[in-house]
C-alpha cells in the first residue's frame, strides 16, 4: 500500500480465506471460516490520520489475525507487535497485543493482553506496562443486537494494571535538566472485578525515594478498595522516611446510581487526616536550617455538599534558622454552607505572642469579624 505515487510503501498485507458454505437449509451462522491476515504497516505513513496528540508517533506495527471456527461461533486469535513506538515525549519498546476470543472450551470469553517497555526520548530504560483485561462474554456476530447496556453491565469482567516506573528517569526525559521531579520510582496497580452492576475496585500506589532540587527524599502511599458501596482511602506522605501525613476516610457509595445521574452531593463524607509529631529538621538538606516538631489533626464529616470540617494543628519549639518562631497552635472550623472560623495563636520563648481570630460567614451580605493582638513579638 503507497502513501502517494512514488512514495515507498507504508504498509503491506497478506492474507487467506477459506469459507464452507453450509448445508441446504442450514443457517449461514453454521458456515465454517478459516482466515489468516498478517499485516505490517508504518506509522509514519498514517500521520495524516492521526489526531494531533499522536501526530509525531513513529515506528512499525505487525499484525497477526487468525479466525477459525463457525460464523456464529467464531474463535479469533489477534496479535500486535512493534519492536518500537516511538513520540517525542517517550518510547514504548517490545509492545505486544494480543486479544483472543474463545466461545467454548475451558475459558470460554474475551481475554485481552498488552505489555510494553517504557523508555525515555534518549532510549533509557524507565519502566515497564502490563494490563490484562478478561471477561466470560461470549460473541456472536449474527446477534450484536444482544449486546445492550444492560447486558453488558451483567457481564463479569477481570481487569489488571501493573505499572512500574522510574518517574524520575522520565520528568527528565521529558522536561529536561530542570524537571520538578529529580529522582523517584512509582509502583502502581489497578484490579478490577465483579461486574458493573457491583465492581470491586482495588487501587494502589506507591512512591519511593521521590526527589526534587529542594527535597531529597520524599514517599508516598496510597491505597484506595471499593466493595458493596463503600469506598475507602488510606494515604501517607513520608519525608525522608519520616510520616509527614497520615489520612484515613470512607464513604458510602453506590457507584452504579451514581453513573446512573444521583447527586454526589448526597454522598456521606468521613475523613480523618493526621501529622504525627513531626520533626521539622527533616524538611531541608541543610542542618539546622529549620527545628521543631509538627502534629495535628484534620477531620471531615457530614456529605459531600455540606461537609463538616475541623483543624487543630501544633507547632512546639519552632525555630526557622536563626529565629526562635517559638510555638504555634492553628484551630479552624468550617459548617458546610454557614461559616469558617478560625484562630492562630503563638508563643515566644522571649514572651512575645501573637493571636489572630476570624469569623467569616459564607451568606453573601454578612459581615466579616476578625481581630489581631500582637505582643512584643520578635520578627527576626
Amino acid at each position: 500500500l503507497d502513501r502517494t505515487a512514488g512514495m515507498p510503501h507504508v504498509a503491506e498485507l497478506d492474507g487467506s480465506f477459506d469459507v464452507t458454505l453450509p448445508r441446504a437449509g442450514a443457517g449461514i451462522g453454521s458456515s465454517v471460516v478459516q482466515a489468516d491476515l498478517t499485516a505490517s504497516a508504518s506509522v509514519e505513513g498514517f500521520r495524516r490520520a492521526l489526531p494531533p496528540a499522536l501526530a509525531q508517533l513513529a515506528g512499525r506495527v505487525s499484525v497477526a489475525l487468525r479466525v477459525s471456527g463457525t460464523v456464529r461461533r467464531p474463535e479469533v486469535d489477534l496479535q500486535v507487535t512493534a519492536p518500537v513506538v516511538e513520540t517525542e515525549l517517550a518510547h514504548a519498546r517490545t509492545l505486544r497485543l494480543s486479544l483472543l476470543h474463545r466461545p467454548s472450551g475451558a475459558q470460554p470469553g474475551l481475554r485481552l493482553q498488552l505489555t510494553s517497555q517504557i523508555d525515555t526520548a534518549a532510549a533509557e530504560r524507565a519502566g515497564t506496562l502490563d494490563l490484562s483485561v478478561s471477561t466470560p462474554l461470549v460473541l456472536d456476530p449474527l446477534n450484536v443486537g444482544a449486546l445492550t447496556p444492560a447486558a453488558l453491565r451483567r457481564e463479569a469482567l477481570e481487569l489488571s494494571l501493573a505499572a512500574k516506573l522510574d518517574v524520575g528517569l522520565l520528568a527528565r526525559g521529558i522536561l529536561g535538566p530542570k524537571a520538578p521531579i529529580t529522582a523517584g520510582l512509582l509502583d502502581a496497580s489497578l484490579k478490577a472485578s465483579g461486574s458493573a452492576a457491583a465492581p470491586i475496585l482495588q487501587l494502589s500506589v506507591n512512591a519511593r525515594g521521590l526527589a526534587t532540587p529542594t527535597i531529597p527524599s520524599a514517599g508516598l502511599t496510597l491505597n484506595v478498595a471499593y466493595q458493596k458501596e463503600q469506598a475507602t482511602l488510606g494515604l501517607d506522605v513520608l519525608l525522608r522516611d519520616s510520616t509527614l501525613v497520615r489520612a484515613q476516610g470512607q464513604t458510602a457509595l453506590a457507584l452504579p446510581r451514581l453513573m446512573a445521574g444521583s447527586d454526589w452531593r448526597d454522598l456521606p463524607l468521613q475523613l480523618a487526616l493526621t501529622i504525627p509529631d513531626f520533626d521539622l529538621a527533616r524538611v531541608s538538606s541543610t542542618a539546622g536550617a529549620f527545628a521543631g516538631r509538627l502534629n495535628g489533626k484534620v477531620t471531615l464529616a457530614g456529605t459531600m455538599g455540606q461537609p463538616q470540617a475541623q483543624a487543630e494543628v501544633r507547632g512546639d519549639g519552632l525555630r526557622v534558622r536563626e529565629w526562635q518562631a517559638g510555638d504555634l497552635r492553628v484551630q479552624a472550623s468550617y459548617r458546610g454552607g454557614e461559616r469558617v472560623i478560625g484562630q492562630v495563636t503563638l508563643s515566644q520563648p522571649k514572651g512575645g505572642s501573637l493571636r489572630a481570630d476570624v469569623n467569616v460567614p459564607m451568606a453573601a451580605g454578612q459581615p466579616v469579624a476578625a481581630s489581631l493582638d500582637a505582643r512584643g513579638l520578635q520578627l527576626g
